[in-house]
């Protein structure tokens, strides 16, 4: 390369410094905004798709309440929802998954016990149960499974429900 087409090609007026700067400046205002979404994702609490706390949400909830459970002394008990099948729920049943899921936790839960997309979104769901002993979890779970089978009518030959129950805290018997 020589001096002259170097020198040549580059037009620094002010203009074109002024409109580098502006490009410039609009990049890091959308990478400045892009920050802020990915950041309010990570901290959401809903997720508005299925109407279920975030996965997001999950771990420090299960922290908080496993920590409260010891404290105070009550069962704290969780329940696994979750689904397998053949091949990939492709993002429309995944969403249906999940409202069914919200919906028939709606119908049998408590106010206090916490129901929460878990990962994979659409595969896999926790629900806490605080004062819930492991009896009282699988009769939820028998609740919630019938619920979940029947609404499931278009997807149950492609889906197969799985339930595990996790006791987090067993409460002291004095």
């Amino acid at each position: 390369w020589s001096s002259d087409v170097c020198s040549s090609d580059l037009d620094l007026t002010p203009t074109t410094i002024e409109n580098f700067q502006l490009l410039c400046d609009w990049i890091g205002s959308n990478l400045a905004i892009a920050k802020r979404y990915e950041d309010a994702q990570s901290e959401r609490i809903l997720d508005p798709e299925a109407g279920l706390l975030s996965a997001q949400l999950f771990d420090r909830q299960k922290k908080f309440l496993v920590k409260l459970a010891e404290r105070v002394d009550f069962d704290l008990t969780m329940l696994i929802v979750g689904f397998e099948g053949e091949g990939e729920l492709n993002r429309d049943e995944a969403l249906t998954v999940g409202k069914i899921v919200a919906v028939a936790v709606g119908q049998w839960l408590r106010e206090t016990d916490l129901a929460f997309q878990w990962l994979p979104v659409g595969r896999r769901f926790a629900v806490l149960l605080p004062a819930t002993n492991s009896a009282g979890a699988r009769l939820v779970m028998r609740k919630l499974k019938d619920d979940i089978s029947m609404r499931l009518n278009v997807m149950a030959d492609r889906v197969r429900l799985t339930f595990e129950i996790e006791e987090l805290h067993r409460r002291e018997r004095r």
